[in-house]
């Protein structure tokens, strides 16, 4: 699977236009469409030799069923591992030293009545 850690940054299944519940005959025919419409020799377009590229790339990894099912698993730990950047740890913290605060306040307080 060398070619997958280069493609992290897209989503394999947007490249070739599909949503993830694509079977392999779907994954196939949208391959063999794009290619053919973003082959350098048929299209004059400056990106067209990247998006070619990509193209390739997306469909060895998508088109068989191992390497689709190693990117699946690598896709969803990594929005898994990324779903942190929805908690706010500013916030979590701040309340946490105000329950700390608190505590060692109350605690003051208790020590203070105790000795008098």
């Amino acid at each position: 699977m060398n070619n997958l850690n280069s493609l992290n940054q897209n989503d394999l299944y947007s490249i070739l236009g599909l949503k993830t519940e694509a079977t392999q005959s779907e994954i196939r025919k949208a391959y063999l469409r794009l290619s053919r419409e973003y082959h350098p020799d048929k299209n004059d377009s400056p990106e067209a030799t990247e998006k070619f590229q990509k193209i390739n790339e997306a469909y060895e990894i998508l088109g068989t069923e191992e390497s689709r099912k190693e990117y699946d698993q690598e896709r969803e730990a990594e929005q898994l591992f990324y779903a942190h950047d929805q908690f706010d740890f500013g916030q979590f913290f701040q309340r946490m030293n105000q329950f700390v605060s608190q505590q060692f306040v109350r605690k003051t307080i208790r020590i203070r009545a105790k000795a008098s």
